[in-house]
């Protein structure tokens, strides 16, 4: 090797040295002002200042098409999500990133959330649009859980999935307004029964959605037996689970 391509590798070799150390310390610098951010925003509430909320949003723009960046950006906003010092703007601000990112990394953080009454439907929106077996299975065993507007809830995010695994659980639901409400105060028997309507309503829309054999007998039993806002909600349940069978 003659002078001059020595020369030529030895310059070539201190500049890819000097790019390595550069992309260190600028990686170390990215993750020191990122790991701050994270912080800024744990505590933030609703009229505060959004800029760290608009880094964060820029970021998981930029991140589309890399799984890896991703993934870490997922498990950071988890562990937002399980840090009982989050705020809960926070929480429902890392819900909504999720909406757009959310995979399986992130739903047992989003787990214990569907059950409370403050944070139940920021996690049924993060998990409405995760595709993942865990994001459907999460909500099946939340029906076991939840009570009231919470059940409702996730009911109505399981026919938006139209997860046909939830059907048995979900044709239990849809005869909830014939339950007996036994309760002296006459506003608290009103409110349970207005409830338990509610959640007739939510079953028998979601099976519409959801479609299938037992969907469209328990639609049509529905129907027979229901009172008039009953039976024009099964009748057309049933309208759209035909509709969506010819699509």
């Amino acid at each position: 090797m003659n002078r001059n391509h020595t020369k030529k590798a030895k310059y070539i070799i201190a500049l890819l040295t000097t790019l390595l150390v550069a992309c260190v310390f600028s990686a170390q610098v990215f993750a020191a002002e990122w790991s701050d951010t994270l912080n800024k925003i744990k505590t933030y509430k609703f009229g505060d200042s959004r800029e760290p909320l608009s880094v964060i949003e820029d970021y998981v723009v930029s991140t589309s098409g890399d799984a890896q960046k991703r993934e870490q950006l997922e498990q950071d906003f988890a562990k937002l999500l399980r840090d009982k010092n989050t705020s809960l703007d926070c929480k429902d601000f890392i819900c909504r990133q999720l909406w757009v990112i959310g995979t399986g990394e992130s739903v047992s953080a989003l787990e214990n959330m569907l059950t409370d009454a403050e944070m139940s439907d920021m996690a049924r929106y993060a998990l409405e649009r995760n595709t993942t077996p865990e994001a459907a299975k999460t909500l099946r065993n939340a029906l076991k859980k939840a009570e009231g507007m919470q059940l409702i809830g996730i009911v109505n995010s399981l026919g938006e999935k139209r997860d046909t695994e939830s059907t048995d659980s979900i044709c239990g639901l849809v005869f909830a307004w014939e339950i007996e409400v036994k309760e002296d105060d006459e506003n608290k028997k009103k409110t349970k029964e207005r409830e338990n309507e509610m959640l007739s309503l939510a079953a028998i829309n979601a099976l519409g959605k959801i479609g299938g054999e037992k969907a469209m007998s328990t639609l049509a039993e529905a129907r027979r037996k229901g009172t008039p806002r009953i039976n024009q909600a099964a009748a057309a349940a049933i309208l759209t689970a035909t509709d969506n069978l010819s699509k």
